[in-house]
Protein backbone atom coordinates (compact mmCIF):
# COMPACT_ATOMS: atom_id res chain seq x y z
CA UNK A 1 0.00 0.00 0.00
CA UNK A 2 1.18 3.47 -0.68
CA UNK A 3 1.71 6.17 1.93
CA UNK A 4 0.67 9.42 0.81
CA UNK A 5 4.39 10.72 1.03
CA UNK A 6 5.05 8.13 -1.84
CA UNK A 7 2.43 9.16 -4.22
CA UNK A 8 3.15 12.47 -3.87
CA UNK A 9 6.71 12.04 -4.43
CA UNK A 10 5.82 9.66 -7.32
CA UNK A 11 3.49 12.49 -9.01
CA UNK A 12 6.17 15.07 -8.40
CA UNK A 13 8.62 13.05 -10.36
CA UNK A 14 6.46 12.41 -13.23
CA UNK A 15 5.41 16.15 -13.67
CA UNK A 16 8.89 17.00 -13.59
CA UNK A 17 9.60 14.64 -16.38
CA UNK A 18 7.17 15.93 -18.58
CA UNK A 19 8.61 19.16 -18.13
CA UNK A 20 11.38 17.69 -19.62
CA UNK A 21 10.46 15.77 -22.56
CA UNK A 22 12.33 17.90 -25.27
CA UNK A 23 15.79 19.81 -23.97
CA UNK A 24 15.16 22.16 -26.89
CA UNK A 25 11.81 23.29 -26.09
CA UNK A 26 13.05 26.27 -23.90
CA UNK A 27 14.86 27.84 -26.63
CA UNK A 28 13.69 30.52 -28.77
CA UNK A 29 13.30 28.88 -31.83
CA UNK A 30 15.35 27.00 -34.71
CA UNK A 31 16.93 29.25 -37.44
CA UNK A 32 18.33 27.18 -40.67
CA UNK A 33 18.17 26.84 -44.35
CA UNK A 34 16.14 24.82 -46.24
CA UNK A 35 18.70 21.66 -46.95
CA UNK A 36 20.02 22.12 -43.38
CA UNK A 37 20.19 18.81 -40.88
CA UNK A 38 18.34 20.02 -37.59
CA UNK A 39 19.53 17.91 -34.69
CA UNK A 40 16.01 17.80 -32.10
CA UNK A 41 17.01 15.64 -28.93
CA UNK A 42 14.68 15.25 -25.36
CA UNK A 43 14.22 13.68 -22.95
CA UNK A 44 10.41 11.21 -22.47
CA UNK A 45 9.20 9.76 -18.69
CA UNK A 46 6.99 7.11 -19.04
CA UNK A 47 7.49 6.35 -23.27
CA UNK A 48 9.47 4.25 -25.09
CA UNK A 49 8.77 6.20 -27.98
CA UNK A 50 8.01 9.78 -28.83
CA UNK A 51 6.17 11.11 -32.11
CA UNK A 52 6.96 13.81 -34.05
CA UNK A 53 4.95 15.69 -36.24
CA UNK A 54 5.14 19.21 -38.39
CA UNK A 55 2.96 22.00 -38.74
CA UNK A 56 3.51 25.18 -40.92
CA UNK A 57 2.99 26.75 -44.08
CA UNK A 58 0.87 25.15 -46.61
CA UNK A 59 0.57 22.04 -44.36
CA UNK A 60 -2.00 20.23 -43.26
CA UNK A 61 -3.33 21.70 -40.10
CA UNK A 62 -3.26 18.53 -38.02
CA UNK A 63 0.19 17.89 -39.31
CA UNK A 64 2.95 15.77 -41.19
CA UNK A 65 5.68 13.54 -40.64
CA UNK A 66 9.06 15.15 -40.41
CA UNK A 67 10.49 12.37 -42.76
CA UNK A 68 7.70 12.03 -45.29
CA UNK A 69 5.48 15.63 -45.35
CA UNK A 70 3.12 13.52 -47.81
CA UNK A 71 2.06 11.29 -44.80
CA UNK A 72 -0.67 13.53 -42.92
CA UNK A 73 -0.39 12.95 -39.00
CA UNK A 74 -4.35 12.89 -38.63
CA UNK A 75 -3.72 9.36 -40.65
CA UNK A 76 -1.10 7.96 -38.81
CA UNK A 77 1.52 9.54 -40.23
CA UNK A 78 4.34 10.51 -37.37
CA UNK A 79 8.19 10.21 -37.68
CA UNK A 80 8.82 7.58 -34.39
CA UNK A 81 11.42 7.76 -32.08
CA UNK A 82 12.72 5.15 -29.64
CA UNK A 83 13.30 6.56 -26.17
CA UNK A 84 16.58 4.88 -25.07
CA UNK A 85 17.12 3.72 -21.25
CA UNK A 86 17.72 7.02 -20.11
CA UNK A 87 15.02 8.16 -21.40
CA UNK A 88 16.56 10.18 -23.71
CA UNK A 89 15.61 10.35 -27.42
CA UNK A 90 17.52 12.44 -30.61
CA UNK A 91 16.32 12.55 -34.09
CA UNK A 92 18.57 14.30 -36.94
CA UNK A 93 15.69 16.14 -39.03
CA UNK A 94 17.60 16.32 -42.70
CA UNK A 95 15.14 19.29 -44.10
CA UNK A 96 16.15 18.24 -47.89
CA UNK A 97 14.67 15.17 -47.48
CA UNK A 98 10.78 15.56 -46.49
CA UNK A 99 9.36 13.67 -49.32
CA UNK A 100 8.42 16.73 -50.77
CA UNK A 101 9.06 20.60 -50.92
CA UNK A 102 8.83 22.84 -47.96
CA UNK A 103 8.39 26.44 -48.26
CA UNK A 104 10.45 29.31 -46.34
CA UNK A 105 8.98 30.41 -42.92
CA UNK A 106 8.14 29.13 -39.09
CA UNK A 107 7.15 25.97 -38.44
CA UNK A 108 6.27 23.81 -35.50
CA UNK A 109 7.57 20.70 -34.38
CA UNK A 110 5.61 18.57 -32.10
CA UNK A 111 7.20 16.12 -29.61
CA UNK A 112 4.58 14.00 -28.44
CA UNK A 113 4.23 10.78 -26.35
CA UNK A 114 1.61 9.21 -27.98
CA UNK A 115 0.78 8.81 -31.86
CA UNK A 116 -1.56 12.01 -31.34
CA UNK A 117 -2.14 14.88 -34.19
CA UNK A 118 -2.73 18.47 -33.20
CA UNK A 119 -6.31 17.54 -33.19
CA UNK A 120 -6.04 15.15 -30.36
CA UNK A 121 -3.41 17.11 -28.10
CA UNK A 122 -5.88 17.31 -25.24
CA UNK A 123 -5.27 13.61 -24.81
CA UNK A 124 -1.19 13.62 -24.64
CA UNK A 125 1.65 15.32 -22.90
CA UNK A 126 3.67 17.46 -25.80
CA UNK A 127 5.98 20.44 -26.62
CA UNK A 128 6.44 22.42 -29.05
CA UNK A 129 10.06 23.28 -31.08
CA UNK A 130 9.97 26.62 -33.30
CA UNK A 131 12.26 26.31 -36.63
CA UNK A 132 12.32 28.95 -39.44
CA UNK A 133 13.48 27.57 -42.02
Amino acid sequence: MQTHHTVIVSCMIFLAGLLLITSVSAAPGIQASLGEIIPLSGYSYGSQTVYLFLTGPNLPVNGVALNDISKRADEGGFTRVQVDSDDHWSYKWGTANTGGRLDEGTYTIWVVNGPNDRSRLSEAEYRTISVTL
